[in-house]
């Protein structure tokens, strides 16, 4: 399956979207989850895993928060950068807060959360709640 389409806002006094993908890329049609963070980099999360868009070399890269791509965790529901910059991921297999774009630190019920399947995080003043 391909995601052939990425409506980013080109003009938003005259509401004008523009198709940021050039070209095929390879990953699951069914997106759950977007998220642009403040490096401008559009993160994308779907049933097969986490990719960051580059809007200026309009490149995809598909990340493995395990080193088993087939693992559940691969399943993302929310992307979110906290107000440190860390990105933050959940699925069904916890919270993973990205290190390195190839390294991500995973919590899950062995770490103190009540469940693995993590559907939301939201940042107060204190610090992340999911």
């Amino acid at each position: 399956m391909y995601v052939r389409r990425l409506f980013i806002l080109k003009d938003q006094e005259k509401g004008i979207f523009e198709n940021a993908i050039s070209g095929k890329h390879e990953g699951d049609q069914l997106l759950i989850t977007s998220y642009e963070d403040s490096k401008k980099n559009i993160w994308i999360g779907s049933y097969s895993g986490l990719s960051r868009f580059d809007l200026d070399t309009k490149k995809f890269t598909l990340l493995y928060m395990a080193n088993d791509t087939t693992e559940v965790s691969d399943r993302v529901n929310c992307i979110l950068e906290d107000h440190k910059g860390r990105i933050w991921i959940t699925s069904h297999a916890g919270l993973h807060q990205m290190i390195s774009p190839t390294k991500f630190v995973s919590y899950t019920i062995e770490d103190g959360l009540p469940v693995n399947v993590v559907q939301g995080i939201l940042e107060d003043n204190r610090e992340l709640s999911g």
